[in-house]
């Protein structure tokens, strides 16, 4: 997975449209402010200041300033029965690959298997994908199209897609699919949109709603936010344009899932 595009200063600009609502001052010229005195009873937006603001509008609850920003995510090898969970947050856009367009190749790791299944169930598992893709394979022999081919395929196949959202919406998100109640894959996959999330937007992502008796929440919540600390001095030196991962191996996620950063 990785998070390859988004909004450069994403909590300066969040946090100057937060004060832009307060200000005789327009958000534009807020956001210019972070390198002056103060002027006329406004303060510079530095990285105090912004800090301040967005736990503000946290707190109070005026989360519409977050929909400023916009985060990417190039989510790959994950499962249909992943993205069909994933696709129900509506505040968000969606591009998916074409399983009419894109054939599978038996040949390669084309299914996700449960980490549930084990000895003679994994065995099953293993034995009724490689007949599902005979099945598949023998219908496009037949010049069958792969559109038609393609329902023989479970919702264990790989796909790719590609996840734009605001940081509001990732908050919901995270909510949900962060929790020790939601499903294995889906949760693996928000915990390494989380950890990316949050070492770009410390602030925005400093910490996930969630049900207090949740501990599973509130102990990966410390772990991250531990590694995220040893790691930020070696991000600000990563050069624009390079790639950074995050280990996530702390957390014990039930899925093997890497989590990268395209640095902006």
């Amino acid at each position: 997975m990785i998070l390859f595009s988004y909004t450069t200063d994403v909590e300066r600009v969040c946090a100057a449209a937060m004060r832009s609502c307060y200000s005789s001052f327009p958000a534009f010229d807020l956001y210019r402010k972070h390198e002056k005195e103060k002027e006329e009873g406004e303060a510079p937006l530095d990285e105090q200041r912004i800090r301040e603001l967005i736990h503000r509008a946290l707190k109070m609850g005026h989360e519409s300033v977050l929909e400023h920003g916009l985060l990417t995510f190039d989510l790959q090898g994950i499962s249909r029965t992943c993205t069909h969970q994933l696709v129900r947050h509506r505040i968000a856009s969606f591009s998916q690959q074409s399983q009419r367009h894109v054939r599978i190749n038996p040949e390669t790791d084309w299914y996700v298997a449960p980490p549930t299944l084990d000895g003679d169930s994994y065995r099953r598992f293993e034995d009724r994908m490689r007949t599902v893709a005979s099945w598949y394979l023998e219908e496009s022999k037949q010049g069958r199209r792969i559109e038609d081919a393609r329902f023989y395929l479970p919702n264990a196949a790989r796909t790719n897609i590609v996840v734009s959202m605001n940081p509001r919406e990732l908050l919901h998100v995270f909510r949900v699919r962060c929790a020790a109640e939601a499903q294995w894959e889906i949760r693996a996959v928000a915990w390494a949109m989380l950890a990316c999330s949050k070492l770009i937007a410390p602030n925005i992502f400093h910490r996930i709603s969630h049900d207090p008796t949740d501990s599973y929440v509130e102990e990966r919540e410390v772990k991250l936010g531990r590694v995220l600390e040893e790691l930020r001095p070696a991000f600000n030196e990563t050069e624009l344009g390079e790639t950074f991962e995050i280990p996530l191996k702390d957390l014990n996620l039930q899925l093997e899932i890497r989590a990268l950063v395209c640095k902006h």
